[in-house]
């Protein structure tokens, strides 16, 4: 698990709605709660480990294509028939 601190509680409201919304084809991390405290906004949320692609070696992304390209074909195919707007999602995966 990992808790993570924020100025902007919006941002982990959005991150809710993206692991709601995901499917097994993404590896994105649910967040188990949310609230604030002395201001900051916080939230719990399962953890992923993995290297950021940007840390690869040639070679090592060479490997990685595969998989990333699975999981972009994943994310084109969410379905976000019930979402609406654009911008920062609260839970009801409503945007201004």
């Amino acid at each position: 698990m990992v808790l993570r601190v924020g100025a902007h509680g919006e941002d982990f409201a959005e991150d809710e709605v993206v692991a709601r919304l995901a499917g097994p084809g993404l590896p994105v991390p649910p967040v188990l709660a949310r609230g604030e405290a002395e201001g900051w906004a916080c939230a719990m949320s399962g953890r992923v480990r993995g290297t950021a692609l940007d840390d690869l070696s040639g070679e090592a992304v060479a490997r990685t294509l595969p998989s990333l390209l699975r999981a972009l074909d994943a994310a084109a195919r969410v379905d976000i028939a019930d979402t609406s707007g654009y911008g920062i999602r609260g839970p009801d995966a409503l945007a201004p």
